[in-house]
């Protein structure tokens, strides 16, 4: 389970590559052969290229192995020998085995990169659904394309109810169309800004929020839409605020006595 295959997918995609270049030769050597009786190593390539898909390096190797030894035993004068007599077939036959490897590496590069890939995404996920902030992605309409746990309670809402919505589905009017202006305003720019947002949430609640929004690009550079981070410093602000009227009455009092 997991990324990596198990152990018997792993032996299934050998399994794999061995049938599919024996079933290979089997079809050839039932071939009524003209082309000057040439070996046809070129349908050997399909066993090749759907074992390397599956399995990658090794299965790929396996049924180039196969493909080479067999049509060289079977196909290639003299037949039944693993000579090779004809410089023409044995350019054939070294076509067929470089290909071969080149494909097995290629997909291998390929398989590891898409692993690396998915592990990127799994861990990214994990964090991001962890996060007591709130991080979702905007597209350039300001619907919402991602959300995670956060966003959803921030709005009293499931993420299934807030992706694809807009602003104006989620707040109160005002709210709404402050956070847009907010949102045009970076992606036209392409910048990234950190600042606060004092907010009408849907239950009517105000809240205050720290937030990091930026344009995301794609690979053009062009902006495709916009990313953010919202953290809820509204206890944080109310204590300052408690703090600072504490103050107030302190040095009112201090005034009164001295006066």
């Amino acid at each position: 389970s997991g990324i990596r295959p198990s152990r018997g997918w792993r032996w299934l995609q050998y399994l794999i590559a061995l049938v599919l270049a024996v079933l290979m030769l089997v079809i050839r050597q039932g071939l009524v052969v003209g082309f000057d009786q040439r070996p046809l190593l070129i349908l050997f390539m399909f066993p090749i290229i759907i074992s390397a898909l599956l399995g990658g390096l090794g299965p790929g190797l396996l049924a180039t192995a196969i493909a080479a030894l067999g049509i060289d035993y079977l196909a290639i004068p003299p037949v039944g020998s693993l000579r090779i007599m004809d410089g023409h077939d044995l350019i054939q036959w070294g076509f067929l085995l470089v290909n071969g490897l080149v494909v097995s590496l290629l997909s291998e590069l390929l398989r590891h990169s898409l692993q690396r890939s998915e592990m990127n995404r799994r861990l990214l996920e994990t964090v991001i659904a962890g996060s007591d902030n709130a991080v979702f992605v905007k597209d350039l309409q300001g619907r919402y394309l991602f959300a995670n746990e956060t966003t959803a309670r921030f709005l009293g809402k499931q993420i299934s109810e807030v992706i694809g919505r807009d602003d104006t589905a989620l707040f109160p009017k005002a709210t709404a169309h402050e956070l847009m202006a907010i949102d045009r305003s970076i992606m036209v720019k392409a910048e990234t800004q950190t600042h606060e947002e004092q907010l009408e949430m849907p239950d009517g609640q105000i809240q205050v929020f720290q937030v990091t929004k930026g344009a995301v690009l794609d690979g053009q550079g062009a902006v495709v839409g916009l990313f953010g981070i919202s953290r809820d410093i509204t206890e944080n602000r109310q204590a300052e605020e408690e703090i600072r009227r504490l103050n107030e009455t302190l040095e009112l009092r201090v005034q009164e006595r001295t006066a």
